[in-house]
């Protein structure tokens, strides 16, 4: 099974992107019970563009309830680079609280933004490559589905360890010597993209760029 035959995709505006993410991680927060000793842990995990993606964004808005509800949250990014304006909605103290790597091997750049809250809830976006604030793309919202959430999550993994570590001390650099040199590491990031590629439909002008 693959992404483009496990998600629902369906083009979305540009400027209703940031939005629908809102709502779809709010509504997944509300079905989540609450923290006890009782209940296992829960985790968020994302593969963004930048921390000005608006899957980023999306998710700094429930910063709050994540912190509250103790939802660990780890992030890949193709790029650390910062707005001009800062960080604006992201809030720095939740951010630090964050795992974060990011993808210094351009390769990585292909795979898609995506964001899996939990054991079932996935949303697929574009290929990291592209600025998603500027265009207007196919996505996929599915709240339920096991085994897309569990594909998202092995896709992950790899990227993950194909990642490097960014420090805590300065914010968005990456720490000097991490991990291997990723060019020796090409086959296994070859297979982590390949299995986050979601072919667009060959609809002219279903998007605008």
């Amino acid at each position: 099974m693959t992404f483009e035959t496990a998600a629902r995709m369906q083009v979305v505006r540009k400027q209703e992107k940031e939005p629908r993410i809102k709502d779809f991680i709010r509504n997944e927060l509300s079905a989540i019970p609450a923290a006890d000793s009782s209940t296992p842990p829960v985790d968020c995990i994302v593969v963004a563009r930048t921390i000005d993606s608006p899957v980023m964004r999306a998710l700094a808005a429930h910063s709050a309830e994540l912190t509250a509800r103790a939802i660990t949250v780890r992030t890949i990014l193709s790029s650390l680079d910062v707005p001009a304006e800062g960080l604006g909605p992201v809030p720095a103290e939740w951010l630090a609280t964050c795992q974060s790597r990011w993808t210094r091997n351009t390769r990585l750049a292909d795979a898609h933004e995506f964001l899996v809250l939990g054991d079932r809830a996935t949303w697929i976006g574009d290929c990291m490559r592209r600025d998603p604030q500027k265009r207007d793309a196919f996505e996929g919202f599915n709240p339920e589905s096991p085994a897309t959430a569990a594909l998202a999550r092995r896709s992950f993994e790899r990227l993950w360890k194909l990642s490097e570590p960014v420090s805590r001390r300065h914010r968005w650099v990456p720490l000097p010597a991490a991990l291997p040199e990723l060019a020796t590491l090409a086959p296994g990031a070859a297979a982590a993209v390949a299995a986050l590629e979601v072919p667009t439909p060959p609809t002219p002008g279903a998007t605008r760029h």
